[in-house]
């Protein structure tokens, strides 16, 4: 492993030149590295130091269920952006001989989180495209994660195909709010009693029932324009594009605005910006189910013997899902004319535009509403490879927290990593200014030269092998 200098402020850019040639697919690690027990957001605000067994926890799940299961089928290459300099060394070392390339640079606790969160998403994608013009080398599929998220069961890259945008399977449940979906509720669950939780409905996840947002959406906004931010898979070239969020804030705010109604902003309603009105990729959204959690949840989680995510239901309505309307088959559901109504709207609920939204939650995409009585919807079943998955993910996340924490109580990630910092940061000074030497006016022309100042150091070690 060489030390390779550095792209901008106090930040560490590690190249690793292994013999192997470049894989298959590239995952991409991303975002700041908070703790245990707060929010990355949370943890800049307080300035509360980061926790390595989180970014540990979360490499390891990674190398055991991303890279190592495409080990004979291609592989996986490993680029890691953060804005965590300090915990540098842990987490290259962390993912070992599949790690190609990161950057640790410092946070900018005055951009946006969602700025923040897409400008690292790039950055990560920028060490990828470096590595692909100094090997000639186009991979298949770029999987993009956080770095504090921890992986549950094997992920199959294959079966994500590279023409399509890959978000989370999810779901949501809302009380009813029409004539006929409280009289599905009534039918279904009967009159409310006292102490029984109130009735729901399946449904997919909607913006006008989230936290800090208008309840008067426009329809398709509303369907449309929430997605799971945790992970996301894309061709190469179209993960680049999430750059294009961080250097054109102001124009995403205007569409963001002119679309969704509410004063938050996350990267729910921001991604759906992007790939819907940016890039205009509507028609190529797909969902698959990965077992995933964010790391501050996955430990409780585990060792309660319970899944990440939902598993699928083995039963809905009170009845057994048939296999022909499982989450798989429906997932795999052609979107056909005959599921558009008089208004011309898939399953009475998607604009004609927004119907790949529709999988999100596939069970919806039926004309009766899927009521939960006292919010249970059905029994749900992982099956046998997912219940190995976690039970190996569980004794592999309890290692290295319990080994990194042992590390932490002795002061050794601490103290050396203050060392290191010290001579990393005199190692790299003449770089910064480099990459510094023009100070353009605003926000985004920083970023820009930055991206820019970035790239061209990439290419130029590449050029010098």
């Amino acid at each position: 492993m060489a030390r390779r200098g550095a792209a901008d402020g106090s930040a560490h850019a590690r190249a690793r030149s292994g013999e192997r040639p470049p894989g298959r697919f590239a995952l991409l690690c991303h975002g700041f590295i908070g703790t245990m027990h707060q929010t990355p957001s949370e943890s800049i605000r307080y300035a509360m130091p980061p926790d390595p067994r989180v970014s540990s926890a979360s490499a390891a799940s990674h190398l055991l269920h991303v890279v190592a299961p495409h080990a004979a089928t291609g592989g996986v290459d490993v680029f890691v952006h953060s804005w965590n300099p300090l915990l540098s060394r842990l987490v290259d070392a962390a993912y070992g001989d599949a790690l190609r390339a990161s950057l640790h640079e410092p946070v900018d606790p005055s951009l946006h989180k969602v700025r923040s969160q897409a400008l690292s998403i790039g950055r990560a994608a920028l060490l990828m495209r470096a590595h692909e013009r100094r090997h000639a080398h186009a991979y298949r599929l770029a999987l993009v994660v956080r770095n504090d998220l921890v992986v549950g069961a094997q992920v199959r890259l294959e079966a994500l195909l590279p023409q399509h945008v890959w978000f989370a399977l999810i779901c949501c449940w809302y009380e009813p709010e029409t004539p006929r979906e409280r009289r599905a509720a009534a039918a279904r669950c009967g009159a409310p009693s006292a102490g029984r939780r109130a009735d729901t409905l399946l449904s997919p996840c909607r913006i006008s029932h989230q936290w800090g947002m208008g309840r008067q959406q426009e329809a398709e906004a509303d369907l449309g324009y929430y997605v799971m931010d945790w992970w996301f898979a894309a061709a190469p070239s179209v993960v680049l594009s999430w750059l294009d969020i961080a250097t054109h804030w102001e124009k995403y705010m205007s569409a963001l605005r002119a679309r969704v109604k509410g004063g938050a902003v996350f990267s729910h309603y921001v991604w759906p910006v992007h790939v819907h009105d940016m890039i205009n990729q509507t028609a190529s959204v797909r969902f698959a189910d990965l077992q995933t959690a964010l790391a501050r949840n996955a430990l409780g989680l585990l060792r309660k013997s319970l899944p990440l995510r939902d598993c699928p239901y083995a039963t809905l309505n009170g009845a057994p899902v048939p296999p022909h309307k499982s989450a798989q088959a429906m997932l795999d559901l052609p979107q056909r004319e005959a599921d558009f109504d008089e208004a011309g709207l898939y399953f009475g609920r998607f604009s004609r535009r927004m119907a790949p939204m529709a999988r999100m939650c596939p069970y919806t995409q039926q004309p009766e509403p899927i009521v939960c009585c006292g919010q249970r919807c059905g029994e749900m079943t992982c099956d046998a490879a997912t219940r190995q998955g976690l039970n190996a993910t569980r004794r592999v996340v309890e290692s290295v927290a319990t080994r990194v924490g042992r590390m932490l109580n002795k002061s050794v990630i601490r103290d050396s990593n203050f060392s290191y910092m010290r001579v990393w940061v005199n190692h790299t000074h003449q770089v910064v200014h480099k990459c510094e030497r023009v100070k353009p006016g605003t926000v985004t022309a920083h970023l820009r030269h930055q991206n820019a100042c970035t790239e061209e150091i990439l290419d130029s070690r590449n050029t010098a092998g």
